[in-house]
């Protein structure tokens, strides 16, 4: 496995949640919607809220999942990420230092016996293809699951979010 830091997993998280680098001349292919309404609307209840990156449950999945020893796995992991959520109803906000993102989402999917909701995250400029996006959902903690690393984020309150949100730069760059 390469060498990946939570800031850097952070950024995938932003990758696949914002625009998608493909044209936007390429149709999507239409989704049909299968998920019991309210099932999808008690799992995005409990998506919502304020979210930051959980560095301890990252480094036990390295370890537990991919068999990485303990070192490594702080050294992969890095310093704590400035990535925050907010995630509201139909959108999802991503604060980091090197910018800020608005995405839209809509459910396509609600699995209520694995917990997890399949997304379709929406482009934020209208440019690109919308990218299908999978999260495991319980009470304090939402995984963002794909590819080789998935991204882990805990529960945090609204003074949190804003202290985290505070200390970025003051005119971040519109992702």
């Amino acid at each position: 496995m390469k060498r990946t830091t939570l800031s850097t997993v952070a950024m995938l998280a932003i990758a696949i949640l914002a625009h998608a680098a493909e044209p936007a001349n390429q149709d999507v292919a239409p989704i049909v919607v299968a998920f019991d309404g309210e099932v999808a609307k008690r799992l995005e209840k409990l998506a919502m809220g304020y979210w930051a990156p959980d560095a301890d449950a990252m480094q036990n999945w390295l370890i537990d999942e991919k068999g990485i020893k303990k070192e490594e796995a702080k050294t992969l992991v890095g310093e704590p990420s400035t990535l925050t959520i907010l995630a509201e109803l139909g959108m999802v906000h991503l604060y980091t230092e090197q910018g800020f993102v608005s995405t839209p989402y809509e459910i396509i999917e609600a699995d209520e016996a694995a917990s997890m909701l399949t997304l379709r995250a929406k482009p934020p400029l209208g440019d690109g293809k919308p990218q299908l996006v999978k999260i495991s959902i319980k009470k304090n903690q939402v995984t963002i699951l794909g590819g080789e690393v998935s991204l882990i984020l805990k529960k945090i309150d609204e003074a949190e979010f804003k202290k985290r949100k505070d200390a970025l730069p003051a005119d971040p760059v519109r992702l």
